[in-house]
């Protein structure tokens, strides 16, 4: 089998190459046939997804993020452009926050490009596709992965483009109008936490211009309908038909446009959201949320006079600033910015997710009496989960500790993309109050190994499964977190052969884990319907992380590599290429 081959037949490769192709279709995966023998689960060492991982792990952390439609890095090559046009994408405010469908955006403006031949070929997991693995023969492979910053350290750069040349408006609409109250209360707010930078006056100025320029009030419903068209899909946990600008809290109203004008088409605005990413940042963890001084003021508070955080929607609000900024900094920002958000900002957001208790909020009977409360719960367990995803993804892209522990994460599993995205998910047809699953309890499914997994995600009197792909994502996270774990608590012995019964009967439930979450990705693949397939974001990328995982598992030199990573490293993935041989080049 040929590393290049996408899964077709002929394939891709052969076809590019002129050549005959000795491909031959591959057996779809039976989910019927449960594999409990741990061994089993050394069908890693299969020709085909052996190559398949050996292609990712060249491609480093680039090949697992290429396909996330992430925020543009300043400081790097601009492999995951997108075509520049002419896009007039600001269009009816209310159509960008009551409906999914794009707005006002060609097109290919963001052609979906597949990750691999699995997202092709619904039963043929094994394969990449052509185009998917020449990505990682150019791109970020050519050089380092981090150049130094290029951004101006001071606010001089060329005039802006005038707001008259800017496609804003149509043509039947005044180029000018009013600022908004939300928009000038958000400018002031940010400058007026600027002091504490201690800037001379003439920079002060050029900050403001800069805010004024990027936060005017139709620049503010433009970058919001991006966020929408390009990143929400990737971060679901606002709800968009309910999102207002004029009610919502102006931390997150500012993290929300920030991450919206990474996507602009304007090089000016583009240029602006990267010159205020660490004014923003700082605007938004001072906060009272994220603030030691209201913690401290609280105690001070006659009890009817205290916020309670737990149940506080501002406060929330603010907390999801938090984390959609660092967000904006971990995949966006500078390596200065990159590094504080890791080392800092990171361990605030989880500080305040457990003193909101949010890793142990679930749907409840009282949920039921108001669709307005349903759904503000289902938008703090959707947080909780993506907080949790990014926490167990620092030691996969960076070999940083993880923050929160398998067993900490007892909130529901989220509910279903459809309902979350309808303006009244009451009213939608198969609506569920709670999902009855705590994302611990489908983790632990996941290591059962008498009889097959799948009755265990499937609805009462159906055989319908009850996972989706971001579960899916998710669960495979919480399976490398818990590897990582077990790696380094096994690191003084685990080269030794000598492993007594409890370190192989560890790893043998994580094979199992392993294989059954593998069983249930290939029969969801099979049973998505392709529109939802399409909406999934990043999500759909999940069985990369399970090959690599995979990996880890299968080989105990992982051990040995591990234990020469440094903490926070730059590329782990790359380095764990040479746990495969050259045999298959």
């Amino acid at each position: 089998m040929k590393l290049r081959c996408d899964g077709a037949c002929p394939c891709g490769a052969c076809l590019k190459r002129n050549i005959p192709c000795t491909r031959q279709s591959s057996r779809p995966y039976d989910d019927s046939e449960t594999r409990t023998d741990s061994t089993k689960s050394d069908d890693f060492d299969q020709t085909s997804e052996r190559g398949s991982v050996k292609f990712l792990l060249n491609g480093g952390t680039d090949s697992f993020t290429e396909g996330f439609h992430l925020p543009s890095r300043h400081d790097r090559a601009q492999v995951l452009s997108w075509p520049e046009h002419n896009h007039n994408h600001v269009g009816n405010m209310s159509q960008a926050m009551s409906t999914r469908e794009p707005v006002n955006l060609p097109d290919n403006a963001h052609t979906h490009h597949p990750v691999s031949g699995i997202e092709s070929q619904p039963v043929d997991v094994a394969f990449y596709n052509d185009g998917f693995l020449q990505f990682f023969n150019g791109g970020f492979n050519t050089g380092p992965r981090f150049q130094p910053d290029e951004t101006p350290t001071s606010f001089a750069h060329p005039p802006a483009t005038p707001i008259q040349g800017l496609p804003l408006t149509s043509s039947a609409e005044p180029y000018f109008q009013p600022e908004s109250p939300y928009s000038t209360i958000l400018i002031q707010s940010i400058l007026s936490k600027s002091w504490v930078l201690g800037l001379d006056e003439i920079s002060s100025m050029e900050l403001a211009h800069e805010l004024r320029f990027l936060l005017m009030t139709q620049r503010i419903q433009k970058f919001v309908a991006l966020y929408f068209q390009s990143w929400h899909n990737n971060c679901p946990m606002i709800h968009q038909p309910s999102f207002n600008p004029e009610t919502t809290a102006p931390t997150l109203l500012a993290a929300v446009v920030l991450m919206g004008a990474t996507y602009s088409e304007n090089a000016s605005e583009r240029l602006a959201a990267k010159k205020m990413s660490d004014v923003i940042e700082m605007f938004i963890f001072s906060t009272e949320v994220y603030s030691q001084e209201f913690e401290i003021a609280q105690s001070y508070k006659v009890a009817h006079d205290r916020v309670d955080i737990k149940t506080d929607w501002r406060s929330f609000e603010n907390f999801q600033a938090g984390y959609l900024m660092f967000l904006i900094q971990y995949w966006g920002g500078s390596r200065a910015a990159r590094n504080r958000v890791i080392e800092v900002r990171f361990g605030e957001v989880v500080r305040v997710a457990r003193q909101m208790q949010l890793t142990k909020c679930r749907h409840g009977l009282e949920d039921q009496m108001s669709e307005y409360l349903w759904l503000q719960k289902e938008c703090r367990i959707r947080t909780m989960i993506l907080v949790s995803m990014i926490d167990s993804a620092m030691p996969f892209f960076q070999n940083y500790p993880s923050r929160l522990t398998n067993i900490e994460i007892q909130c529901d599993l989220p509910c279903h993309e459809s309902q979350f995205a309808a303006r009244h998910p009451f009213l939608e047809p198969d609506f569920r109050l709670s999902r009855e699953m705590t994302v611990y309890q489908a983790f632990q499914n996941l290591f059962v190994e008498n009889g097959p997994v799948r009755p265990l995600f499937v609805h009462c009197g159906t055989n319908k499964l009850h996972l989706g792909i971001m579960d899916m994502f998710l669960l495979i996270h919480q399976i490398y977190a818990h590897i990582h774990m077990i790696i380094n608590l096994a690191m003084p012995q685990f080269g030794n052969r000598n492993i007594n019964k409890t370190d192989c009967a560890t790893v043998s439930g994580i094979k199992v884990a392993l294989e059954h979450w593998r069983s249930l990705w290939i029969s969801l693949r099979t049973e998505l319907p392709s529109t939802e397939w399409e909406r999934v974001g990043f999500f759909k990328g999940a069985y990369n992380y399970w090959l690599v995982a995979q990996l880890l598992i299968s080989k105990n030199a992982s051990v040995d590599i591990l234990m020469r990573m440094e903490i926070n490293c730059e590329d782990k993935l790359s380095q764990l290429k040479v746990l495969l041989p050259d045999d298959y080049d």
